[in-house]
């Protein structure tokens, strides 16, 4: 497996988790998208990192992410 692989199935596995508990992912804010998607998008994108941004209810639970792409340059 490469490290690219390892890492997708990391990624895409923490992102179902999310979903699964009643949490919706975004990327860009406001374009809704499913683990996989998100996964594939940020193994693919090897000139810049994402910002995760929590949205938590009132109870504290994170209900949504919005996933934030921040180019290498501007690190």
């Amino acid at each position: 497996m490469s490290k690219a692989d390892g890492l997708y199935k990391q990624y895409k596995q923490e992102f179902k988790a999310l979903e699964q508990s009643g949490c919706s992912l975004y990327c860009p804010e406001g374009v809704k998208v499913r683990p996989k998607q998100l996964a594939a998008a940020m193994v693919r994108d090897n000139s810049a990192t994402y910002m995760w941004d929590m949205v938590y209810d009132g109870r504290g639970k994170v209900v949504r992410v919005n996933f934030t792409r921040v180019p290498e340059e501007d690190l």
